[in-house]
């Protein structure tokens, strides 16, 4: 587990293009097995849309980002982002700029351990089929709709019984969805 929790700071410009990543940004895409698909030299100058493949949850963020440019106030939500190791529970900061660029601040609050289970879990959602996870709570979209925690959806699903291997595609649960409104 690292030894201080990490911020990771990104803006983007005017046209929602990445501009500015902090140092910590490499390390936390390392964490994350990212590859080197987040590497600071492979994303900037790339709209911020690249990387958040759910329509849903595009359309939140674009609602946040246009708010923060408007009025230049700063939103500040919870959110989770896991690694394949780990459990973070994180705090996001949006600050608009008045030249229209907007910075993102993702603050790690705290850092849980996966268990072995969770952890052969994890690395089997990289693959050929795809699951809706939320990128806010961490839910995963069972077929009927249902959001549910990954050990249910292992026990309720089909999901690592066939031959294929899931690829998880971010998105967000209707509770999320309903709380990041009221943001």
């Amino acid at each position: 587990m690292p030894d201080q929790l990490p911020i990771v700071t990104y803006a983007i410009d005017a046209d929602d293009r990445l501009t500015d990543l902090n140092e910590q940004w490499a390390e936390f895409a390392n964490l994350n097995d990212a590859g080197q698909s987040l590497h600071p030299e492979s994303v900037l100058g790339k709209p911020i849309w690249d990387y958040v493949r759910d329509r849903g949850l595009q359309n939140i963020y674009r609602k946040l980002i246009e708010r923060v440019r408007k009025t230049q106030e700063r939103i500040d939500f919870a959110f989770r982002c896991d690694s394949p190791l780990f459990r973070r529970y994180m705090r996001m900061t949006i600050e608009g700029r008045v030249d229209g660029h907007v910075l993102f601040i993702s603050r790690t609050e705290s850092i849980v351990k996966r268990s072995e289970r969770e952890q052969r879990l994890a690395h089997a959602f990289q693959g050929s089929f795809t699951i809706r996870q939320c990128s806010m709570c961490n839910l995963f979209q069972l077929k009927n709709g249902v959001w549910v925690e990954a050990d249910q959806l292992v026990q309720r699903s089909d999901a690592l019984t066939n031959d294929q291997t899931a690829m998880i595609i971010w998105a967000i649960c209707p509770q999320c969805r309903k709380q990041m409104s009221n943001v």
